[in-house]
């Protein structure tokens, strides 16, 4: 991290941020880190999976027992594949982004 800025290496910069929603099919057209991530407060059994082009790329899951718990997956796609995020259980305060890189 430069300032705040990814880089690859040899400094080449990678894309801004681009805000996602959960259950929705996304084919940005470009190679990209993808991230999401779910918050919960009490006992609560919680997940959160990302689909690449129908098969599951990357999955967590967890039970928070009682106290706030935070889940989070990520995955690498690359151009012309499509991806979905999808919810697993409870918890809620949802977050997802995918970065060209």
């Amino acid at each position: 991290c430069q300032s705040s800025v990814w880089r690859k290496a040899f400094g080449t910069p990678v894309g801004e941020r681009v805000a996602i929603a959960f259950n929705t099919n996304y084919c940005p057209n470009v190679d990209a880190f993808v991230y999401g991530q779910k918050q919960s407060q009490g006992a609560v059994y919680q997940g959160l999976y990302i689909s690449v082009d129908g098969f599951t790329a990357a999955y967590k899951n967890g039970q928070s027992e009682g106290h706030m718990g935070y889940e989070s997956t990520s995955t690498i796609i690359k151009a012309g594949e499509c991806f979905v995020i999808r919810d697993v259980g409870g918890g809620g305060n949802r977050s997802a982004w995918y970065r060209p890189i």
